[in-house]
């Protein structure tokens, strides 16, 4: 168990790495943790415990995230078990399990994409894709081919699979380039210029003149024409 000086003062060593806008809010997020915390013990509890906010819930994970405690990996695993509706709680659980990086991570987000929370198998397709994990591709890829599944998952295995540089999903990728849904048009593109398979330079061609916002970014077209200069420069240096 470490004390709260020990706990504040890294936690404030570590913020300093962070970017500015990032820096500013997990400064906050520190601040209201000192009036609450003096030891790991009091993170896990408060992470642990249901009856508050859930982003009173998310500081705490936050914080054991980026302390790599490894005493949080129970915690973070329950919490990927359950429904998760607070975005900012789902996304914390993720980010520190793909900074601690504890041993079953992998199987517990592989089965974190077939849970009945879409919000749990979104973050869980992003949290594969840090951890870089080839394995990962196939129950990654089986989400973006399922028409079935929502929009904004299918859209974040497609980022995953670029994260891990998923050679063997190109073709799912090249297909999901004609998809009705921007998101995943956008990310199947940032994903192929990740890969760098030059069997996807015809099929981007076909999308430079999409129009189409891509997840909040610039549009589905000029994420076309990045990704074909991304191919094109790793297919010169490979030769």
């Amino acid at each position: 168990m470490r004390a709260s000086s020990n706990i504040h003062e890294e936690l404030r060593m570590r913020l300093s790495s962070l970017p500015a806008p990032l820096r500013s809010k997990a400064a906050r997020d520190l601040a209201r943790l000192k009036r609450e915390v003096s030891s790991t013990d009091d993170l896990l509890r408060l992470a642990s415990s249901p009856q508050l906010l859930p982003e009173e819930r998310a500081r705490a994970v936050w914080a054991l995230g980026v302390l790599r405690e490894r005493k949080a990996q129970p915690v973070l695993f329950a919490l990927l078990t359950k429904p998760m509706k607070a975005e900012v709680l789902a996304w914390e659980t993720v980010k520190a399990l793909a900074q601690l990086r504890p041993r079953g991570a992998a199987a517990a987000l592989e089965e974190g994409l077939g849970h009945r929370s879409q919000l749990t198998r979104k973050v869980s397709a992003w949290a594969l894709g840090q951890l870089g994990l080839k394995r990962a591709r196939v129950p990654l890829e089986i989400r973006l081919r399922d028409r079935r599944e929502a929009p904004d998952v299918r859209a974040q295995a497609a980022e995953a699979l670029g994260s891990i540089g998923a050679r063997q999903a190109a073709e799912a990728l090249i297909e999901a380039l004609e998809d009705r849904d921007a998101g995943v048009r956008f990310w199947s593109a940032y994903a192929l210029g990740e890969i760098g398979d030059a069997r996807a330079l015809a099929p981007l061609q076909k999308l430079i003149s999409d129009k189409s916002p891509g997840s909040g970014q610039h549009s589905v077209g000029l994420e076309a024409r990045r990704a074909i200069a991304r191919i094109r420069g790793k297919t010169k240096a490979r030769s």
